[in-house]
């Protein structure tokens, strides 16, 4: 169930952008920005996406001044608000608080040793399909690289066991956020980091055929899942307007 809630549309500004989010370049360019060399940067993408650490005092390996440094720059773009566990405690669902005040929902499945999560990719969404509790709200906002990566590194640290798949199909359209939901994917799957799987990781959408032929010509590694909801253009017209303009004929 999506909560009710007031979202925010004023634009927060930063003096550091959140560290989570960001690639070995972009860390190696902070690192030099601070006064540091490059390697520093490695170091910080080991600590934050292989080590999965969040604590700045326990990055041993880096200076006590740079760590003193970072004491004043946000690792997380997100703050958990709220957790909701099934009867069956299969399935919680958590609620998140970005930085400028939005609010965003994310899943956590278990079934045996498989442990899924679901990220969301948008505050909102424009799809409007008839049968999606988020459609409701309409668009506020993509999210960044950072807080759809976040979202999973925070799932990580409360499951009891490893997350073995990620699925992009929360709160939003992966595909009108393109650029950021493959620059996650990204960072989920490299092999310095996090190290998932390319097949563990599944990109859903309602059917965006421009940014599926993309997807496709770019030969992205990650699994694809087209959410249908009938199998004529006529029964998809029903429930999912994007099929005026994204013809089932297409898909």
């Amino acid at each position: 169930m999506i909560r009710k809630f007031q979202f925010m549309s004023g634009v927060l500004k930063l003096k550091y952008k959140p560290l989570i989010g960001q690639t070995i370049p972009d860390l190696e360019s902070f690192a030099e920005s601070q006064g540091e060399k490059p390697f520093r940067g490695r170091q910080l993408f080991d600590w934050i996406y292989r080590q999965q650490v969040d604590d700045v005092s326990a990055m041993t390996d880096l200076s006590k001044p740079f760590r003193e440094k970072l004491a004043n720059v946000p690792i997380h773009p997100l703050k958990m608000i709220t957790e909701d566990v099934s009867v069956s405690k299969q399935t919680q669902k958590i609620l998140f608080e970005l930085l400028d005040g939005n609010l965003l929902e994310s899943v956590l499945m278990k079934e045996g040793n498989r442990i899924t999560v679901c990220l969301s990719t948008q505050v909102g969404c424009a799809v409007d399909c008839d049968f999606c509790a988020t459609a409701k709200m309409g668009f506020i906002k993509n999210l960044t690289t950072g807080e759809i990566v976040d979202q999973f590194l925070q799932l990580q640290k409360m499951s009891e066991q490893k997350i073995t798949n990620v699925v992009f199909m929360g709160m939003g359209e992966p595909f009108l956020n393109y650029k950021n939901s493959i620059a996650a994917a990204d960072l989920l799957h490299h092999s310095k980091g996090i190290n998932m799987a390319a097949w563990r990781i599944t990109i859903s959408t309602a059917g965006v055929v421009t940014k599926i032929q993309q997807f496709s010509k770019e030969q992205q590694p990650y699994k694809l899942a087209v959410s249908l909801n009938g199998t004529t253009q006529n029964q998809r017209l029903k429930t999912m307007p994007i099929t005026e303009t994204h013809s089932f004929s297409n898909l």
